[in-house]
């Protein structure tokens, strides 16, 4: 688990990852520009974030590698819940779907 580290979204969606002490900047991932990602949110080793063609993209914490994709919806995923061993998401016409982690 990463500890003392900080991961956020810019307003072009670029996910940044810091040192939480220090603040210095640790990857940037610029993968995702323009595409309206959601809060990221923490799962063990990996940051998960969705966007605006319902895809779920999983980051690995520690490089700012894409790991995994899927994609529960062809509309916007507004915001992305996680729930024990799931992810839920919930897209911007009101749907949840839900993805069990193996």
């Amino acid at each position: 688990m990463q500890k003392n580290k900080t991961f956020i979204v810019d307003s072009e969606d670029f996910i940044r990852s810091y040192d939480g002490v220090k603040g210095n900047s640790l990857w940037v991932l610029e993968d995702f520009k323009l595409r309206q990602l959601s809060s990221p949110k923490r799962y063990q080793d990996f940051l998960i974030v969705g966007d605006f063609e319902g895809y779920l993209h999983l980051i690995d914490l520690n490089n700012g590698s894409i790991e995994a994709r899927y994609r529960p919806t062809n509309k916007a995923v507004k915001e992305v819940f996680i729930f024990n061993d799931s992810f839920f998401s919930l897209d911007d016409s009101g749907k949840i779907s839900a993805l069990k982690i193996k």
